[in-house]
């Protein structure tokens, strides 16, 4: 049962099941264009086009064990469902019908998208440059700290979203008009949660 706090939200729900399509009808296996998303849940989501850089005590690089692999067919779909994962939609979306815990291939499988229609249609070239501006800026923002554990000391690429939000509120907008949102309803996923995932809570880091 979704979580839901909103009259607003039944109606971004009923917008979202009229595509009758889901991110996962669009995934492919063997060769296609790789993305990658974290299974930690913050205040943001983390899905990439990059694997964030690790490097163990000995300056050797090591995979990132959070990151998961998606493919699709090609860069316009993957591109768009980049932008699609990073949304303060799907952050809403993962908040209201998960358990909040990890990012599950499952909730990323049911978003509601007809992703073909999204990067082939007249917003398919803004959903392109806001794809590249959005990773571009991640990479910019990017922090790289020392952790260390027991067994090894590792230097770690930290993503922090939370600087990129005026551009994931740009793919926000197209994907209101993707899904025929109301204004009042952009209003309500732009600010979802907004004190929040911007850290107004004292401590709170949501790299």
């Amino acid at each position: 049962m979704p979580k839901l706090g909103d009259l607003a939200e039944l109606s971004i729900i009923s917008k979202l099941d009229s595509q009758q399509s889901t991110l996962e009808c669009s995934l492919v296996k063997g060769i296609g264009k790789s993305m990658y998303y974290s299974r930690k849940v913050g205040y943001f989501l983390q899905v990439l086009d990059f694997k964030p850089s690790v490097l163990d005590g000995g300056g050797k690089l090591r995979e990132p064990s959070e990151f998961k692999e998606l493919k699709f067919k090609s860069q316009e779909m993957a591109s768009s469902a980049l932008c699609c994962l990073n949304s303060s939609l799907f952050y809403w979306f993962v908040t209201v019908f998960s358990d909040c815990r990890h990012l599950n291939k499952r909730e990323v499988d049911a978003f509601p998208i007809l992703l073909g229609g999204l990067a082939s249609n007249k917003s398919g070239q803004v959903i392109m440059n806001l794809s590249a501006r959005l990773m571009a800026d991640l990479q910019k923002n990017s922090q790289t700290r020392r952790m260390t554990f027991q067994h090894d000391t590792l230097t770690v690429q930290c993503i922090i979203p939370k600087h990129s939000k005026p551009i994931l509120d740009e793919i926000d907008r197209v994907l209101a008009e993707h899904y025929g949102f109301t204004p009042e309803e952009l209003d309500f996923i732009i600010n979802y949660d907004i004190k929040y995932r911007m850290g107004a809570v004292a401590g709170e880091d949501d790299s």
